[in-house]
């Protein structure tokens, strides 16, 4: 790919989503100490086949928002995209039949991208390894569902909306003329 394109253009692959033909992932790193740390385990879990990508079956679940909560009192934004796998695109109807599950991955990007966040997770520095560990091992087990509610916030939770204006902000500060507002008509519809 380097041969092809000029270095004039300045376009560079994304470190953390872009895989090369040879890429060999490492696993999680032992500790999560910078945020380079932090972006090498979301490239690790990324991976085709991680459990909980594998069961985000339905069509809506395409964006969440992360917000990691840092030790030095700065936030990172992290916006986790599920890459849902086709294995036909030229049928209009029938979407379903054919996604190929055990195919699908994510992105990790930092910032918030799109408009229609369908989740928020708001974690800890200190428990990153933790919330790793759901997204690999995840079994859809009451105990699954359990460990993963501690980090989403669901639309029934009294902090949604705190956690909404936090996203809110964010994107203004980090997008200001291109900012605007986040529409939760997508937002997982199952309250509890």
């Amino acid at each position: 790919m380097n041969r092809h394109i000029s270095p004039a253009t300045s376009i560079t692959f994304d470190a953390v989503n872009y895989e090369r033909g040879d890429i060999v992932y490492q696993g999680l790193p032992d500790k999560n100490k910078t945020e380079n740390d932090i972006l090498k385990a979301f490239r690790d879990i990324s991976k085709p086949g991680t459990p909980f990508f594998t069961l985000m079956k339905d069509h809506n679940i395409q964006v969440a928002y992360m917000r990691i909560r840092l030790k030095n009192g700065k936030d990172l934004a992290i916006s986790i995209v599920i890459n849902q796998w086709h294995s036909n695109v030229t049928h209009l109807f029938g979407e379903k039949a054919e996604l190929d599950i055990t195919k699908n991955s994510a992105d990790f990007i930092t910032g918030l991208i799109g408009s229609y966040p369908n989740y928020f997770f708001d974690v800890r520095e200190e428990d990153l390894p933790d919330f790793f560990g759901i997204l690999i091992r995840f079994d859809k087990s009451p105990g699954s569902y359990e460990r993963l509610a501690r980090y989403g916030v669901n639309r029934a939770e009294d902090r949604l909306w705190d956690m909404y204006d936090w996203f809110q902000k964010r994107f203004y500060e980090d997008e200001p003329v291109n900012g605007g507002l986040f529409d939760l008509n997508r937002y997982y519809y199952l309250a509890k």
